[in-house]
């Protein structure tokens, strides 16, 4: 990686280790849980013709994936793990 310092505590090497790929597949293993939970939401809608209480637990989850998912990206922001691409 570019820019990594050689000091084996280093807080720009943890920084740096978070940044890139690793960071781009958080966000998208978050972004899938959400459409995987609003899936099952339907399925669940489709099949117990909302009997049960399955399909309000599958939007809850959704809806804390997607707060857990915003709030994430806010910090990452503000930590400057991540920038806007502006090119």
């Amino acid at each position: 990686m570019c820019g990594v310092r050689a000091a084996a505590g280093s807080y720009d090497a943890y920084i740096l280790v978070l940044r890139g790929t690793p960071m781009k597949i958080l966000i998208v293993v978050l972004f899938l849980g959400v459409l995987v939970s609003l899936g099952s939401a339907m399925k669940y809608l489709m099949q117990d013709r909302g009997c049960t209480d399955r399909m309000a637990w599958a939007l809850t989850w959704r809806v804390g994936l997607s707060i857990l998912l915003f709030l994430f990206l806010l910090l990452a922001y503000a930590l400057g793990w991540i920038s806007p691409n502006m090119g």
